[in-house]
């Protein structure tokens, strides 16, 4: 929780964040904001500790997890032309940055 707790203090855009955190300074290092791999962790543990922990002081989790959401909607989520089919990618050099359709997946060896 404590963690979590510190994350919620860092700066974010549209509640999404890069996927690496320094270990010296506690601050997110780098710009790449992706839900593959390395980056889905992190807003799949703010709705699940939510879940568990409900009833406690947590409530922040639930807000940061729908923030995050609607930025990813906003960001993170494109439609194709001319059909509108529905990709997601990555922002990997930030919110500044080129939008990239690609997502990492877990495969079978």
């Amino acid at each position: 929780m404590k963690v979590l707790e510190h994350i919620k203090t860092l700066p974010k855009h549209e509640g999404l964040v890069p996927i690496y955190i320094s270990p010296q300074s506690g601050d997110f290092s780098g710009d790449n904001i992706r839900l593959g791999s390395r980056g889905d962790s992190y807003y799949e543990y703010l709705i699940k500790v939510w879940l568990q922990q409900r009833g406690s002081n947590c409530s922040y989790l639930y807000d940061m997890y729908m923030e995050a959401m609607k930025g990813v909607r906003h960001l993170l989520v494109r439609k194709s032309v001319p059909n509108g089919l529905v990709f997601v990618g990555e922002l990997p050099y930030g919110p500044k940055g080129d939008f990239v359709p690609k997502m990492d997946h877990l495969g079978r060896p």
